[in-house]
This record gives C-alpha cells, sequence and structure tokens, in this order.
C-alpha cells in the first residue's frame, strides 16, 4: 500500500474514534443523569424491570467500549507506528 493511503486510512479510523468516544460520553451522560426517567419509560416500552435495566446498560457500554479500543484504536495506532517507522527508514 502507498503511504497515502495508510495515512489516510489511519485518519479515518482515528477521528471515529474520537467521534464514538464523544457520542459514548453523551448518551452516559444522558443515560445516567435520567435514569429515573429512562428505566420508567423503558419499563412501560419494553416491559423490563429497573433491576435488569442496569445490567444491560454495564454491558451496553461494556460492548462500545471495547469496539472503540480494539477496532478503532488498536488498528489506528498500529498503522501511525507503521508510518512513523517508514518515516524513519526514509531519512
Amino acid at each position: 500500500m502507498k503511504t497515502e493511503t495508510i495515512r489516510q486510512i489511519r485518519n479515518i479510523l482515528l477521528r471515529t474514534f474520537a467521534v464514538t468516544f464523544v457520542l459514548n460520553l453523551l448518551m452516559a451522560t444522558a443515560t445516567f443523569g435520567l435514569w429515573d426517567t429512562w428505566t420508567s419509560i423503558t419499563g412501560q416500552w419494553f416491559h423490563t424491570s429497573p433491576q435488569s435495566l442496569g445490567p444491560q446498560m454495564v454491558n451496553f457500554f461494556t460492548t462500545i467500549k471495547f469496539f472503540a479500543l480494539f477496532v478503532l484504536l488498536g488498528p489506528a495506532l498500529a498503522l501511525h507506528w507503521t508510518l512513523r517507522a517508514e518515516a524513519k527508514e526514509a531519512v
């Protein structure tokens, strides 16, 4: 692959990671800030109890964190280090 292609893929992965992080932070703030409201709404709509909603939310945010770290940030850092190594070789 060309260096420019690797750089572009790296930039896309890093920006996607940043957007994922910000959206996750906003969702967590909205969810835990309005916990009483959300539990009553989901209890009515989906017939779930507040006791089962807590572990589901933890599982949801853990899954997002896993995706962001291992699917987006890991490959982006690997590409970044590859570009840095190629830049050192060129000098």
